[in-house]
């Protein structure tokens, strides 16, 4: 009898109640990080979120800080000196964002070991492009 009280007192006041809230909260957290991520996430909504993902995309495949998007300041900055010949529009770097953000998604990629190749005999039955299920993550 008394060990069923102490588990009673524990449960109440106790070591075992905190653990039992900490679990709540945590099993809360994770369902509402759920909910968002299958329901409400949109995708790349802004541009600013699909210039870092492609920015952060550069980066997992080994090719530095660079996009693909062609901004007319970064032109006039790397034509200056040197012929538009020159010029590797497929590999410009990205002076327009802070490099934080993209370098944490590129680890995200990493570490996941996403692909960013589309199969496209799969394409009508497709739903959701993986790298962008992990930066949702």
């Amino acid at each position: 009898m008394a060990d069923l009280q102490n588990v009673v007192y524990s449960l109440e006041v106790g070591t075992l109640r905190v653990w039992i809230l900490r679990v709540a909260v945590l099993s809360l957290v994770l369902m509402l990080g759920g909910y968002y991520l299958g329901v409400q996430f949109n995708g790349f909504s802004q541009p600013e979120a699909m210039d870092q993902a492609q920015v952060a995309r550069q980066i997992a495949r080994g090719e530095g800080f660079t996009t693909k998007f062609v901004r007319p300041v970064i032109l006039k900055y790397m034509t200056e000196g040197k012929s538009a010949s020159e010029l590797n529009l497929q590999k410009l770097p990205d002076m327009v964002h802070p490099p934080v953000y993209p370098y944490l998604l590129a680890a995200a990629f990493k570490v996941t070991g996403v692909s960013f190749e589309v199969d496209k005999t799969k394409l009508l039955d497709y739903s959701q492009f993986r790298p962008e299920m992990v930066v949702g993550g």
